[in-house]
């Protein structure tokens, strides 16, 4: 609990009390008329947001972020100054107040995972010509503006997801073109994503329009980023060929969507600098490319579910920091490739309902001795269990269900003594 502040000069100017273990009531500022930055971010503290400040026309940062404050935002017209008003992650609710627009010397506004509830049209904005951080994720936030509405800021740094924006995708982004970071995930959007918006700022990290239902096809654009982007389009209705400037990402997330098309735009890049890799359930067709040489940062390959063909390449191999290799439903045939054993990282390994042969290699046991997951059903595997799986001590899940397999269950399958029971929570691991 904070200690009395009766004590402490009215003349206080700055006050960080961050990242401690403080609970209880949030004690009054009122005093402090000459308070320029106070910052109480990440604690616990509780209160009613009104009660605590008084006609603060000298502070220029109010950090509470990740405490337990309460209420509604009233008036905060009286903290002209603000350049920072930061409050993510506590419990305020009621309505974004329309005076917020007043706070001309806004720079970063952040509200996020809050309860409020409010329709935003352009009275909230008008005035915040230095906005460049917005942030307002996780409340039941709406908006309501004009199409042919001109922003008054340049944002950098754009955070909407849980927002509804849609149905019609926001043409305000149009004059957005230097923002580094934009997610308006789960947002309500149900329209074919216009053209210019892929016109990106080559100084994108992040990109999120994931759990939507935006429609058309990604142009192939000579894109350059400056740096590797994050993005992230899952969930929604794109369909046509993948375009290659995608995957110069570090992560790249296309699942569920009907994109279509060979996979050999993965081939383009001579050093790839992409960790996470998400095509599953979609149209895409061919064989998978022997170019994994070029991935070695990648941790996650998702590819189930789609109408590929031919067999595991050899160069998966190559990439000894993957530890989810997700190949399920993709009518691979072949053998399992003696490769993949140096992929000592593996931690999940689905193979499932292909047209896989041969024995299941030893090799899995000894080798891939971080599995957690390891799903082969519904393949054409034939021979022995090997006993060698006896070797695993974290496997959970083990599925060879529709196999030929034949013989004997090994009995040192007692020695798995991790693994999952049916219908137990570890048997749906997800990575």
């Amino acid at each position: 609990m904070l200690a009395n502040f009766n004590s402490v000069p009215r003349i206080l100017e700055i006050l960080f009390l961050d990242e401690n273990n403080f609970n209880g009531s949030l004690p009054s500022f009122v005093r402090f008329s000459s308070l320029r930055e106070l910052n109480v971010a990440y604690n616990r503290l509780s209160g009613h947001f009104e009660d605590n400040f008084g006609n603060f026309s000298k502070i220029t940062v109010l950090d509470l972020d990740e405490n337990r404050i309460t209420g509604p935002l009233l008036d905060l017209s009286k903290l002209s100054s603000l350049k920072k008003l930061s409050l993510r992650g506590n419990q305020l609710d009621g309505l974004l107040p329309v005076n917020i627009g007043k706070l001309s010397h806004l720079v970063l506004l952040d509200v996020s995972n809050n309860s409020l509830h409010d329709v935003i049209f352009e009275g909230h904005l008008f005035n915040l010509t230095k906005l460049r951080y917005l942030l307002i994720s996780f409340n039941a936030l709406s908006f309501n503006l004009s199409s042919n509405w001109t922003p008054p800021f340049q944002l950098d740094f754009i955070k909407m997801s849980s927002c509804k924006i849609g149905p019609q995708f926001p043409s305000w982004l149009r004059k957005k073109t230097n923002f580094f970071h934009l997610d308006i995930s789960y947002s309500n959007i149900s329209d074919n994503i216009p053209y210019w918006f892929w016109n990106l700022p080559l100084r994108l990290m992040f990109l999120d329009l994931s759990f939507n239902q935006i429609s058309g096809r990604v142009p192939n654009l000579p894109l350059k980023f400056d740096r590797i982007p994050l993005i992230d389009l899952s969930s929604n209705l794109f369909h046509g060929p993948i375009p290659q400037f995608l995957s110069k990402s570090t992560t790249l997330d296309l699942s569920n969507n009907m994109f279509n098309g060979p996979l050999s735009y993965l081939c383009t890049n001579k050093d790839s600098g992409l960790s996470y890799l998400d095509l599953s359930n979609n149209l895409l067709s061919g064989g998978i490319p022997d170019c994994w040489i070029k991935s070695r940062r990648l941790t996650i390959i998702n590819l189930e579910n789609n109408n590929l063909s031919g067999v595991i390449p050899t160069s998966l191999g190559s990439v000894e920091t993957l530890q989810s290799l997700r190949l399920r439903n993709t009518s691979l045939h072949g053998e399992i490739p003696q490769s993949l054993k140096s992929c000592t990282q593996l931690r999940l390994l689905d193979l499932g309902e292909n047209k896989l042969t041969g024995i299941i290699p030893p090799w899995i046991g000894e080798r891939l001795e971080n599995l957690i997951v390891l799903r082969l059903r519904s393949n054409n595997f034939h021979g022995n269990i090997p006993s060698t799986l006896c070797h695993q001590q974290f496997l959970k899940v083990l599925d060879l269900s529709l196999n030929n397999i034949s013989g004997a269950i090994p009995s040192c399958f007692n020695n798995l003594t991790t693994m999952a029971h049916l219908g137990s929570s570890a048997a749906t691991i997800e990575f």
